[in-house]
């Protein structure tokens, strides 16, 4: 079954503030700040690539061409879920339906969340086409754990002191490093979506 999803964009902010940034480069002009946030922004998206999960919290939609069978679930992307904003479906005749709140629930404490119709109730029917199921979830920490800010911190760093792919005084590279401590986050399923 198919199955894709995207994010919509960070419901706050960054992970890391300018400032909180600026303090760890140990950096005091302001000259830089738009190439910091820059480095903030990239850092966190190659955090989130490699630890297949959010980190700061975001709008993800996610797309089905059906809903499951009776029984099954749905494993959503990016984790940590913490709500689902909507399911919306096309029904037999071709129009959107909105799947209310009572006849799903959210599993938050599986890895990844799932979710899945609720008790005695069944997946309704959609009309044969691509993307005919869409659900909208927030994804991502309220409160980042600290290794990932320490480690997003020093991603950053990285950034701004070797700004070119190959530098001829990098002697080491901060990647295991890094790796070792995001391993705990690490989320490593990868499929089958459908359960």
């Amino acid at each position: 079954m198919h199955w894709a999803w995207s994010s919509t964009g960070l419901t706050g902010s960054e992970p890391l503030t300018t400032a909180e940034a600026k303090s760890h480069l140990r950096i005091t002009s302001s000259d830089e700040d738009t190439l910091i946030d820059t480095y903030v922004s990239a850092a966190r998206q190659w955090m989130e690539l490699y630890l297949n999960r959010s980190i700061p919290q975001q709008t993800i939609v996610c797309v089905l061409d059906e809903f499951p069978h009776d029984g099954q679930h749905i494993r959503l992307p990016q984790s940590p879920a913490s709500a689902i904003t909507s399911i919306q479906y096309v029904d037999t005749d071709g129009d959107t339906q909105v799947w209310g709140s009572s006849n799903y629930t959210l599993d938050t404490y599986s890895e990844p969340s799932r979710a899945e119709a609720a008790y005695n109730v069944s997946y309704p029917s959609t009309r044969p086409q691509h993307n005919a199921v869409t659900i909208t979830h927030t994804d991502g920490y309220s409160t980042i754990p600290t290794d990932i800010k320490h480690a997003l911190k020093t991603v950053v760093g990285s950034l701004y002191m070797m700004r070119e792919t190959e530098c001829p005084q990098q002697l080491y590279s901060p990647d295991m490093g890094i790796k070792r401590i995001l391993a705990n986050h690490k989320l490593y399923y990868r499929g089958p979506w459908i359960c």
